[in-house]
């Protein structure tokens, strides 16, 4: 109505913001979206202002969705000046207060504004372990040691159970393990129950590739089956308790290759995302595009994609397993 009104929002921010001088006319208008979710995340290393900020020029750009993923560890970048301390000494950051405090008021201008929230990531892995998610830095500046009883919960590679350089949100888990399923799936279902609000709530595995447990359990399934065999047990447990929250799970790293054995049961309930990180934007796909056979997996030796195309080729192996609703997460800020 006021972009029609000749109202123009070019950049974030009061001083990026156009407006006439003019008496408002009434609009006939009507367009249906080209796509379901459209919108940005908080990855990068803003201040609390500019994420604000942004959050509200996004509105105004017809975005329909926001992301706020690992606020305390994006933010902590921006208060730490890590590559500007001559000129920007490094300021006081609380984690705690920014996974809380400032969470909670960027989802309020969210949702305020009628915006789809999208929340959770790789934040489920270090939960099921009982860590908390604000001592990351301490754990990889060897600053704190993780307690002795979540080893056996975690990969076994070249037989040893560790932690991949010291980074809780790096390690997998070993997925076939009962304990292991059981904690992932109460823990999703306990931050769902204590976040009613979101809208979407991501479950990925660790962010990072080829090192999944070599356990001989695990070794008997492809990643991408684990993950639809833990995804369908949380959405048993949310029917069970009534909730309704959505979950997004990733086409990333390891599960960008399909499962050959499980299948998403209740599609209603997830969106997929399409998340094929460390690719190329310098060229795009056509409709005269083609598109090779899709690579084989093997298990912690496959390589990335090189093209799109071999990665869409990857992609079209997941519609076997799942028909539902689908998101793209792009890098744009790289």
């Amino acid at each position: 109505f006021f972009k029609l009104n000749g109202c123009r929002s070019l950049f974030p921010g009061p001083e990026g913001e156009y407006i006439p001088m003019k008496k408002i006319e009434k609009q006939f208008y009507h367009k249906k979206a080209d796509h379901r979710f459209r919108g940005h995340t908080i990855e990068g290393a803003p201040n609390v202002r500019q994420v604000l900020t942004y959050i509200d020029f996004h509105a105004k750009e017809e975005l329909n969705a926001f992301g706020l993923y690992d606020v305390q560890g994006y933010q902590s970048q921006y208060y730490a000046h890590r590559f500007m301390q001559k000129n920007h000494p490094e300021e006081g950051f609380d984690a705690g207060l920014a996974e809380t405090q400032w969470r909670a008021l960027y989802e309020n201008e969210v949702l305020k504004r009628g915006q789809i929230l999208f929340s959770g990531e790789h934040d489920l892995l270090p939960a099921t372990l009982g860590l908390d998610v604000n001592d990351h830095r301490l754990y990889i500046e060897g600053k704190k040691e993780f307690p002795k009883e979540v080893f056996q919960y975690i990969a076994l590679l070249n037989g040893e159970r560790k932690f991949i350089n010291n980074n809780m949100y790096f390690t997998q888990l070993c997925y076939s393990h009962p304990e292991v399923q059981k904690r992932m799936v109460e823990k999703a279902v306990s931050i769902a129950k204590k976040n009613p609000h979101l809208d979407f709530y991501g479950i990925t595995f660790a962010d990072w590739h080829r090192n999944h447990c070599e356990c001989e359990e695990c070794k008997k399934s492809r990643p991408s089956d684990k993950y639809v065999s833990i995804l369908n047990m949380i959405d048993e447990r949310l029917t069970e308790e009534g909730l309704d929250t959505k979950i997004l799970f990733s086409f990333y790293n390891d599960t960008m290759f399909a499962p050959i054995k499980e299948k998403i049961k209740n599609p209603d309930r997830f969106a997929f995302q399409y998340c094929p990180i460390s690719r190329s934007y310098s060229s795009g796909l056509t409709e005269a595009s083609v598109f090779p056979e899709p690579q084989p997996y093997k298990y912690n030796d496959w390589k990335h994609p090189s093209s799109s195309e071999e990665t869409i080729a990857l992609f079209q192996e997941w519609e076997k397993a799942f028909e539902g609703a689908r998101t793209a997460f792009e890098y744009h800020f790289w």
